[in-house]
């Protein structure tokens, strides 16, 4: 359905929960810059189900490893893992930080146990998405909620591990999950950017979408199905970034 800005002319959209349209001159980002002059200074990227397709098994993989890591570790009955999987995610972000508060655990060797999978088995080289980012020239960085080696053996697996300027894990931040804004707090100071609204958040996850915006990035949600109330910004697959930051920008990327 074609959308009205404001003042009046078609096809308006939103961006950072602000309705624009393009050739508007009233159209006005917060700062008063006009939107289709916005220079966009860097791209975050979230990992696992956002730069390649949740589907593939390595969530299912990681999941089991997780259960297995509650019963066999921390003694909890196999029937009550995933309901109290499912409640620490809701109330702590991750299912690391609901082990952190309830039991006296070294994440990293929690994570290492989790992680142990065999990735390349799951994912395969994406020379598409590695030409997109090849072409981009704007600054990468990885923002997950995993750990580094994890991280890196993904992006190896796919093909672009030399596309990123860095891997922003969870170490990285104390261990403060997404969509913590303890997160996004340490994701600025380690990348040494400060302008939140020239940065684009690309995540899977609704909720990690939904803490960009909170703390001011421009953010985007990769994958279809049901969008929750409060999302601006969707793309079907992380290959549709480029066709994104033209539509906000009005530049090829």
């Amino acid at each position: 359905m074609q959308k009205k800005c404001a003042h009046k002319l078609n096809n308006a959209r939103y961006i950072a929960g602000i309705m624009f349209e393009r050739n508007c001159n009233l159209c006005l980002f917060p700062n008063n810059v006009y939107l289709c002059l916005m220079k966009i200074e860097a791209l975050f990227f979230d990992l696992d189900g956002t730069l390649y397709p949740d589907g593939v098994g390595v969530w299912n993989a990681i999941s089991a490893k997780m259960n297995d890591f509650m019963h066999n570790e921390l003694g909890i009955p196999l029937e009550k893992v995933s309901d109290i999987r499912e409640g620490y995610f809701h109330k702590y972000g991750t299912t690391l930080r609901g082990i952190q508060h309830h039991y006296n655990i070294d994440p990293k060797v929690y994570l290492n146990y989790v992680h142990d999978i065999p990735v390349s088995d799951f994912i395969k080289p994406d020379a598409h998405l590695r030409e997109l980012l090849k072409k981009n020239s704007l600054p990468k960085w990885i923002v997950t909620n995993s750990d580094k080696n994890h991280s890196m053996r993904v992006l190896d697996a796919l093909g672009i591990g030399d596309q990123f300027k860095d891997i922003i894990d969870v170490w990285a931040t104390d261990y403060n999950p997404k969509p913590s804004s303890l997160f996004f707090e340490a994701a600025l100071k380690i990348s040494g950017l400060t302008n939140t609204e020239k940065i684009i958040f690309f995540d899977d996850i609704q909720q990690n979408v939904l803490g960009a915006k909170t703390n001011g990035f421009i953010p985007v949600l990769v994958g279809e199905g049901i969008i929750a109330d409060g999302i601006d910004n969707q793309i079907d697959k992380i290959h549709d970034f480029p066709k994104f930051i033209k539509d906000l920008t009005n530049v090829n990327v």
